[in-house]
């Protein structure tokens, strides 16, 4: 456990370290973004009747930028602070974009995890949905939909810790990435994975709950100033960028302690 609490510590401290980097690579992609989001309120009719607004033609053409934007911005924040970690390699600009090869091989891999985790939680799910009449039948327990929420969040962040442990080397370049590959690297820290995953459960239970407490407080208060609203929203943004840099980072430092123990 001792050490998953150490990567846990230095991919949020490198973060914290280099915080000026981290930030030249991303606020680029985040102004562009949020002037996008905005733009589109101003130019695209707002209402009740959606087919004018925002399912229009015009509305449909800003959410395809956005979201084609925010995914070039998410891969290229990823790629850019594997290299910094790995390769010591500074931002080149405030829209640093790697080479198209890395982005796309990136994108796809990243994509197929996706894909491979969604039917995994999926058939997880279909299996509970079967099995649940029979424990209640046989135990007189019957399990809400509210009590598989740890175990879903558990199984998806303990198997993108697992199958992602290679993008570091796809980041840089490296070796061909392959599921199998990923998974057997892996094995070599899997019980710092899911000491990482227990942790990282136990804190969102936590900050979920601080977070809708503050939620309410924030809503309840209809009077509140817009100053209030802008501060929250840039707070919550910038939490969610900084928890974001440091998941990547402590994917890159796994690559790194796993390929370590390979090879002792």
């Amino acid at each position: 456990m001792s050490d998953a609490f150490q990567i846990i510590k230095v991919s949020i401290e490198i973060v914290a370290k280099y915080f000026g980097i981290a930030l030249r690579y991303c606020a680029g992609w985040a102004v562009l973004i949020t002037a996008l989001y905005y733009l589109m309120y101003f130019v695209v009719p707002q209402g009740t009747n959606l087919y004018k607004g925002i399912y229009s033609l015009k509305g449909l053409l800003f959410n395809a930028a956005i979201l084609f934007i925010f995914i070039v911005a998410f891969v290229s924040c990823s790629i850019n602070w594997h290299r910094f970690v790995l390769l010591d390699e500074k931002p080149k600009g405030i829209f640093s974009i790697p080479p198209m090869d890395i982005v796309l091989s990136y994108f796809f891999k990243s994509a197929l995890l996706a894909s491979l985790i969604v039917i995994i939680v999926a058939i997880f799910l279909l299996v509970l949905f079967y099995i649940n009449p029979i424990i209640y039948d046989l135990t007189g327990v019957k399990f809400l939909p509210v009590t598989y929420y740890p175990i879903v969040y558990f199984l998806v962040l303990y198997f993108v810790l697992r199958l992602s442990i290679l993008l570091p080397v796809v980041a840089i370049g490296g070796a061909k990435f392959t599921i199998a590959k990923s998974w057997a690297l892996s094995k070599n820290v899997k019980a710092t994975i899911f000491f990482i995953t227990s942790i990282f459960i136990m804190l969102w239970f936590v900050v979920s709950r601080l977070t809708d407490v503050l939620t309410e407080v924030v809503n309840s208060n209809w009077q509140r100033p817009v100053v209030i609203e802008i501060i929250y929203f840039t707070a919550n943004m910038i939490l969610n960028w900084f928890l974001f840099i440091a998941f990547i980072g402590l994917i890159t430092f796994l690559y790194a302690r796993a390929t370590e123990a390979q090879s002792s």
